[in-house]
């Protein structure tokens, strides 16, 4: 794959505010999908035991950056969610939330405002965000990996670059968007939900063995390459990756998805596709000639992109009892961990 590298300082402002200004069709956009007809069950969501502020002005009680709300401001090993309001502005850092401090609840004012734009050395144990324990919220922000946008508008070679790693267990994002370019969203390992969401990219760009679902949200293919690469290795195995009420759109050609394990599983349901769509949908990778194994399927998607008629021979067709476990929401959630997420609006 090809390779990149990014300015900073000045120019990678200036990136920004032109990516700010050219981006703000995706929130119009949004209000065209198709809504979720499929609401969370209902249940008593979990109390705010503290809050903490974020402002790159500072003041009184308030911190600068958000890592260093997390050092300081979230207890290690705590039981309680930890609400870190995030205020408009543009966070030039990269953000780890360890293992021991779980109970996180990131919220941002929107995600046209509240940016975090983190830079990579191009491998793909680096993130803008880097998400390690469990039990995480993020709401309205827009996490950036400027490392492969601003290479690739210079012309240089292209390299992983994630914006966003997302390595522990019941983690949920609503209205946030992720940019980058290559490896943008490294879905890692874990249960994880996604909610009218904005993902931008072109290789391989939402990737890795998450059991998760990606609900109401924009996906937009800005060059060629693929928007799936999941990462199921066992037959038995739970992870895959479910679109619902999707809308794919972008220059393309891009792919649905290939390969990145022996068992990879995707899903696209009453999604909206555009032309960007390659014809022939999905691609074996390195798994030719055991593409048998493999559970790529489309259901009910509309646009330019859903013709199947030239997709490749060896897309499923589910059973009625499939795609009925693929598409509740109790593919990523038996035990009510969404309803009883501290969740406002």
């Amino acid at each position: 794959m090809a390779r990149t590298r990014c300015t900073s300082g000045s120019h990678m402002t200036s990136l920004l505010s032109s990516w700010s200004l050219n981006h703000q069709t995706f929130r119009l956009l949004l209000t065209t999908i198709l809504l979720s007809d499929w609401t969370l069950s209902k249940g008593a969501p979990a109390p705010i035991s503290r809050e903490i502020f974020v402002n790159p002005q500072g003041g009184s009680g308030i911190y600068t950056t958000i890592q260093d709300a997390i050092n300081q401001g979230v207890p290690g090993n705590n039981t309680g969610w930890v609400l870190i309001n995030v205020a408009p502005g543009v966070y030039a850092e990269n953000v780890t939330v360890p293992r021991d401090k779980p109970y996180v609840y990131l919220k941002g004012h929107q995600r046209s405002t509240t940016i975090v734009a983190g830079r990579s050395s191009g491998n793909l144990w680096e993130a803008t965000l880097m998400v390690l324990a469990d039990n995480f919220i993020a709401q309205r922000i827009t996490f950036k990996n400027t490392f492969n946008v601003a290479g690739s508008i210079l012309g240089n070679d292209v390299k992983p670059a994630v914006a966003v790693s997302v390595q522990g267990d019941k983690n949920s994002f609503y209205r946030c968007a992720f940019i980058g370019l290559q490896d943008t969203l490294f879905d890692a390992i874990g249960r994880h939900f996604f909610r009218s969401c904005y993902i931008e990219g072109a290789v391989d760009f939402i990737f890795g063995d998450g059991t998760s679902m990606y609900q109401a949200c924009v996906i937009n293919a800005t060059g060629y390459g693929f928007i799936t690469a999941q990462r199921r290795e066992t037959p038995d195995g739970p992870s895959g990756f479910v679109l619902k009420f999707t809308r794919v759109i972008g220059t393309g050609p891009t792919y649905l998805g290939r390969a990145y394990g022996a068992y990879s599983r995707v899903l696209f349901y009453k999604s909206t596709l555009s032309g960007s769509v390659d014809p022939k949908g999905w691609d074996p990778w390195n798994f030719v000639g055991h593409e048998n194994q493999l559970t790529y399927a489309e259901v009910d998607c509309r646009g330019d992109g859903a013709n199947t008629s030239q997709r490749v021979s060896w897309e499923k067709t589910l059973s009625p009892s499939e795609l009925k476990s693929l598409i509740s929401t109790s593919f990523i959630d038996n035990e009510g961990w969404l309803a009883n997420q501290p969740l406002s609006a």
